[in-house]
């Protein structure tokens, strides 16, 4: 199926799509790959002295080759994806316009179910921890994943506690490495400033697309940046203290 062919049919399976699903290397999936590698190498290398689990089955641990076509089995995942990414970003804005009316805890009450259902939370806390998360046992976790999805529901909500006008631009669908797809987005802040690119990436989890990263401003990976600040409490300190620090910043969120 040719490209003009794939644009077609995503516009008639999903009003919501209106730009073909394309290859596009300039994406963040794809861009600085080489880069990416060698600086996880020296990471690697530099726990493994220090005697830490290392993170190489982790999300981020990506081939940088990849197809030179668009993969056309991805095209009803990226109908999905947009429609799914149109969901959320509502939630988001809905929660943000009436922030003062429902507060943290309403916030939370709006965005976290349409979270837990377009997310693949367990799967990110897993990732946040890449395969230190396989180092633990059982309880230590199934704790982490409860922790983690608290955290994460928390800080969206208080992150979307402005009232003032915004709306999201849809600016289309990339297919990214690994057969994994990345809907990008645009936060239009209606003269509030820059306006904030917002890239979903989505793969295909229990016969569903779900979001597995979240790139903003657009070349930012939320999952790679978090798993830096989680290993760095770990050289520090332990699996508990970074657990403890987790929840007295949800805490502090809720104003518990």
């Amino acid at each position: 199926m040719s490209s003009g062919s794939l644009a077609a049919a995503t516009q008639t399976r999903s009003p919501v799509i209106d730009t073909p699903l394309r290859l596009n290397r300039s994406n963040p999936a794809w861009r600085g790959m080489s880069a990416l590698a060698s600086l996880a190498f020296t990471l690697l290398t530099s726990l493994a002295v220090l005697g830490f689990p290392t993170l190489a089955g982790s999300a981020d641990a990506i081939d940088a080759s990849g197809p030179d076509e668009v993969d056309s089995s991805l095209l009803e995942g990226a109908a999905e994806a947009s429609a799914a990414t149109l969901r959320l970003n509502e939630a988001l804005l809905d929660a943000a316009s009436r922030s003062a009316e429902l507060g943290q805890a309403g916030r939370e009450g709006v965005i976290g179910p349409v979270a837990i259902e377009i997310f693949d939370l367990p799967w990110v806390a897993r990732a946040s921890l890449g395969n230190y998360f396989d180092a633990l046992d059982a309880d230590q976790q199934e704790l982490w994943t409860e922790v983690y999805i608290d955290f994460h529901i928390a800080a969206v909500a208080y992150n979307w506690r402005s009232d003032r006008e915004s709306r999201f631009r849809y600016l289309g669908v990339d297919q990214a490495p690994r057969k994994t797809l990345l809907v990008k987005t645009l936060l239009d802040r209606t003269g509030q400033g820059a306006d904030v690119r917002r890239d979903y990436r989505f793969a295909r989890v229990r016969g569903r697309w779900r979001i597995i990263d979240v790139y903003t401003p657009g070349a930012i990976s939320q999952v790679g940046m978090r798993r830096s600040e989680y290993l760095a409490v770990l050289v520090r300190s332990s699996f508990d203290d970074l657990v403890a620090h987790m929840q007295r910043i949800t805490a502090s969120r809720r104003g518990d």
